[in-house]
């Protein structure tokens, strides 16, 4: 009788602890940005957003669960770098170098230059930007290109250039363009287009150029990418881009694709934006940019 109560004992404790440890594998992590449509979107959005759908879809199948938290770019990447969240979605490597990023793309970005439709502009350089009133957002990335030229701008003070830092900047950007109290904006294809097509509103903008050249397509590339002093980021990264593969391979990442309509421009996602990799997208970016 001694004996069996022991092994009834010892066995009782043995699945307890195997119980801790699978809750132990169960865990959150928050991951954060400013509204960026169809990107990521409100934080009690039925429709958060692609990226943050498949964030919460991939490291879910490693027990993992994710919150999403929206507040202003600038915010987010000096929080999420400092540790209080673990990572950034909708970001470019020029957005925060230092941060970890998957192996494999969860996004391609065609940053554009908008104006009014009756707007006469002819864009043919960053030159041709000079003495209008742009709108930007505070430590967006636009590029290897554009973000020195923005940055001397900035430098020089006066009125000619808005930098916005609020959760809902690309609202702000557009509804000011719109009003005529910028004269240009720089923002992504998909984000304009899906913030006329979800209000239902006539689309009042073109697109008179790209701010990306051709041969700097990487710039299109966009991750969740998790902060540089996190003991887990690497871990993260890696179980996220696991997951991607899995969801490309099964069929979910099409069928969160096109819950936002972007199935045809993201048909590269999942895939590792290397040359020598037999799923490249080296090309991608290049021929996305072509097209624009």
């Amino acid at each position: 009788m001694i004996k069996r109560t022991f092994l009834y004992s010892s066995l009782a404790i043995a699945l307890s602890l195997a119980s801790m440890a699978m809750a132990n594998d169960q865990h959150t992590i928050t991951i954060t940005a400013d509204e960026w449509c169809p990107y990521n979107c409100g934080e009690g959005d039925e429709n958060p957003g692609y990226m943050v759908e498949i964030v919460r879809a991939a490291l879910g199948k490693s027990g993992i669960d994710v919150v999403y938290k929206v507040m202003p770019w600038s915010q987010a990447i000096e929080k999420t770098r400092a540790g209080e969240y673990e990572a950034l979605v909708g970001a470019a490597r020029g957005d925060a170098p230092d941060f970890l990023f998957p192996d494999v793309l969860q996004g391609i970005s065609i940053n554009q230059i908008w104006v009014r439709k009756d707007s006469a502009m002819e864009y043919k350089n960053l030159n041709s930007l000079n003495g209008l009133k742009l709108g930007i957002i505070e430590d967006y990335s636009y590029g290897k290109k554009v973000d020195p030229y923005l940055k001397k701008r900035i430098s020089k003070g006066g009125d000619d250039i808005k930098v916005i830092s609020s959760e809902n900047a690309t609202e702000s950007n557009i509804s000011e363009l719109v009003a005529g109290n910028l004269d240009v904006i720089l923002e992504d294809k998909n984000v304009v287009e899906y913030y006329f097509a979800s209000r239902n509103l006539p689309m009042a903008l073109k697109a008179v150029g790209n701010s990306v050249d051709i041969q700097d397509y990487e710039d299109t590339f966009i991750y969740v990418a998790f902060g540089p002093g996190n003991p887990k980021a690497k871990e993260y990264a890696k179980l996220l881009t696991k997951g991607v593969q899995e969801m490309r391979r099964n069929g979910e990442l099409n069928a969160i694709l096109a819950k936002y309509n972007v199935s045809g421009t993201y048909q590269f996602l999942g895939k590792k934006p290397d040359r020598t990799d037999a799923n490249s997208t080296s090309e991608a970016g290049t021929e996305l940019l072509k097209a624009e």
